[in-house]
């Protein structure tokens, strides 16, 4: 039995996955509100690492805080806990949000697209080429 179609099946979740984070994003670029954040702590994950910086905003009108994670290249050099930082967040659901330099970023600086589009067009050369 001859399982390459089957192998450009294996492309389809990360080309979807890079679909849906892209569509994402076009949201918070289109109705997206830009508001300040606090800082209220930075961890590492192991010895080493850069540091993820964790932002609390709260949607304009008040109400319910949310939180989302940062890494490094998200947030101005320097921030410390206690600092603000510029956050877009969806006012359809604001618990939707990301720091307001990947907002701005161009495709090729948010890593997670980029990387789920690589994997897909990895599967699709692995499957032709095994044709």
């Amino acid at each position: 039995m001859d399982w390459t179609p089957a192998r450009f099946l294996v492309a389809m979740p990360f080309f979807g996955m890079a679909v849906l984070l892209y569509l994402r994003h076009r949201a918070l670029v289109r109705r997206g509100v830009t508001v300040k954040a606090e800082c209220v702590d930075r961890r590492w994950s192991g010895q080493g690492d850069k540091p993820t910086y964790v932002l609390r905003y709260t949607a304009e009108g008040g109400g319910e805080k949310f939180h989302i994670d940062a890494d490094e290249r998200e947030v101005p050099a320097g921030t410390r806990e206690g600092d603000l930082v510029d956050v877009c967040y969806d006012p359809q659901k604001p618990q939707r949000a990301m720091a307001a330099r990947s907002v701005n970023a161009s495709f090729w600086k948010r890593g997670y697209e980029v990387a789920s589009l690589s994997a897909g067009l990895a599967f699709v050369v692995w499957a032709a080429l095994s044709m």
